[in-house]
């Protein structure tokens, strides 16, 4: 089907489709557009690096956060766990506790956040 599509393009053309597209990937990107790529590397360097640095600093304090948070009320659910009536919130919180741990292993390994 390929074949088919760029002898269309050759035929419509006049010239070879796979030359130009070849011609065109095989120049660095600056030779392109050199002031589009300027531009295109400054706007990275003047504001993504610095945002997404910012975001990565909020998203890891926010975790560690939570984990604390989570960390020192633990000892609530274990009272929790002596009557029959409350058993189901100390079970909760502990099954949320694992998750929110595990959670954070493995988007730490790139995953997506759940719960």
């Amino acid at each position: 089907m390929e074949d088919f599509i760029v002898a269309m393009l050759n035929m419509i053309g006049g010239v070879g489709a796979c030359s130009v597209t070849a011609g065109l990937l095989s120049q660095a990107p600056e030779t392109w557009n050199p002031a589009l790529y300027q531009l295109a590397v400054n706007v990275h360097d003047v504001a993504v690096k610095p945002l997404t640095s910012v975001v990565f600093t909020v998203v890891l304090y926010v975790r560690f956060v939570e984990l604390y948070a989570l960390t020192a009320f633990q000892s609530l659910p274990f009272a929790f766990l002596v009557h029959e009536d409350t058993k189901p919130i100390g079970v909760g919180f502990f099954k949320s506790y694992v998750l929110r741990c595990a959670c954070r292993l493995r988007c730490g390994a790139g995953g997506a956040r759940r719960g």
